[in-house]
Parts: structure tokens; sequence; C-alpha cells
């Protein structure tokens, strides 16, 4: 079982920028729409019919639910790379001059694919972190007494005067974790998959599978649904993950910005086709710190 604790670790040089934001929509997506943006690169999460669920979700008529705080800062990250790729091939088609030879854009098309493969992982996991198979949950429960154990006998050796170095005792503790707490595999698959995305056009595959051009598979009504719907992505109120540590508060739901008013009417102005393939000027993205 995967932590977000162990989540907001692996992902930590990942920094959350609110001033910068998410390109291209108003607030922060929620993670149906990052897990699926690989699909096609001009998704917008944007309110539907309620506040609280996106038209991808609408559409697909599933919980819309949003990310956790631990994910903001890679989520912003990938997010805003793959604004740069829609703005490098825009409407997923050749541009007059095109950057990308039809060879990188199949590297990338791969890419696209596994990081979305790693995202729906990991989104599945926090939403059901417990397996409800019966075999498995007698697993954890016998991993948990084997643990539970090992801290006790731990605990009377120090009770009983031994002298225990303190970088061994955080030894036994580590080694006593259950089994099931340690699992890190769709972390790492995710931390891979990105890394791969970052420059993939230049990283030969064993297999190299040609593209023609940039993901966009949405159905035609959902892409002018997101191309023509204006208004912030949706909220959240009271939504926490179970499986954070309880010490940390969550903090306060990002407020979405006001639609600008008609001076004359005082409604909001007309929607207009939403911008593909151009990225809002920003003073910086989520980056990766440096190594010292």
């Amino acid at each position: 079982m995967v932590s977000l604790n162990q989540i907001a670790d692996a992902f930590s040089e990942y920094q959350y920028d609110e001033g910068t934001g998410f390109d291209s929509i108003n607030g922060v997506p929620c993670f149906a729409c990052v897990s699926e943006i690989h699909r096609d690169l001009c998704c917008a999460c944007v309110c539907g019919k309620k506040a609280t669920t996106c038209l991808y979700c609408e559409h697909y008529k599933l919980k819309c639910v949003p990310l956790p705080r631990e994910l903001l800062g890679v989520a912003q990250w990938y997010w805003n790379t793959l604004a740069d790729l829609e703005a490098r091939d825009p409407l997923g088609s050749s541009a007059d001059e095109p950057t990308l030879t039809a060879l990188q854009i199949g590297r990338v098309r791969c890419a696209l694919i596994d990081c979305g493969r790693a995202w729906r992982g990991l989104a599945g996991h926090l939403k059901n972190p417990y397996p409800s198979d019966p075999t498995a949950l007698a697993m954890m429960a016998l991993q948990e007494q084997s643990s539970t154990r090992e801290i006790t006998s731990l605990l009377l050796l120090q009770a009983s005067g031994a002298k225990i170095p303190l970088n061994e005792i955080h030894r036994r503790l580590a080694s006593a974790q259950p089994a099931y707490a340690r699992d890190e595999f769709l972390i790492v698959a995710l931390r891979e998959a990105l890394e791969h995305l970052n420059g993939a056009e230049n990283k030969p595959l064993p297999k190299e599978k040609g593209g023609r051009h940039l993901p966009s598979e949405f159905p035609e009504a959902l892409q002018d649904k997101m191309s023509y719907t204006e208004g912030p992505a949706p909220r959240f109120p009271g939504v926490d993950y179970a499986v954070r540590d309880s010490s940390h508060a969550p903090p306060p739901s990002p407020v979405p910005k006001e639609e600008p008013m008609d001076d004359d009417h005082g409604s909001a102005k007309s929607p207009q086709k939403r911008k593909r393939g151009t990225v809002k000027d920003s003073p910086k993205k989520a980056v990766k710190k440096e190594e010292p």
C-alpha cells in the first residue's frame, strides 16, 4: 500500500507554484483529467453541469475527485509539459515548420502512454487502497502481527537495559515495517515514466514505433465542449484521502479567479472557442530542484 507520505518524499523535487498554475485552465485539474490528458493534449478540466464535476468525468460518468496536495507539484510539471508539446504541434497535426520528425513524435506517443498508465495506476490505488480479496486481507493481517512482534522485541531489549545504537534502532524499525506498506512499485513506475518523458523524442525505443501526430483522441462532442466552455475547474470542499498521515492537516482549497463581467449587462462574457496549441506566459513552472 502506498501512502501519501511516501509520495511526498518521492516527488519532493517537484515544487507547486500557485502563481504559475496549470496552463489553459482556471484552477487545479481533477485526478481523472491529469491521468487522461495523454490521450488528448487539448484536455481542459472545466466544470460541467455541476460545480463539483468536470466535463470529462461528466461525459464518461466518472466520480470527479481532486488531486492530493502531495501530487500538485509533479502534476503541474506534467500538465504544463504536455501543454508545451501541444504548442509545438498544435491540434495534433504537423506545423508549417515541424519541430519533431515522425519518428520523434512516435517516441513521444509511447512515452505519453506509459505516463498515462502510471497515473491511472496510482489514482486507482489511492481511491481504493485496501484490497477486497479475503486472501490479501489475511496476508496483510499476518504481516501486521509479525511487525508488531519485532517492534515489541526491540522495546523489551531497550527496557532491559540493552545499549542499542540509534542507527541500529532505525534499521530494525524500518525492517519491521509490513511488506505491503513498503510497496513503492506505483511510485517508481510514475517516476520512471516522467523521467523518460523528459526529452523522449531523442530517446530511441527497443522497437521504434512511428506516429503521424500527437494524440487527439477524445470524442468530438467532448472536444467541442472543452473548447467552448468557460469557467473554473471543479472544487471539492471537504474531500481528503484516508492514506495521509493524520498529523498533517490539508491546506484550504485554491479559490478560482472571478470571471470578468460585461459592463453593459452585468453578466459573464460570451464564451469563445478556447485557443488550442497555445501556452500562457508564466513567470516560471514547477521544476525540479537542482542537485547540489
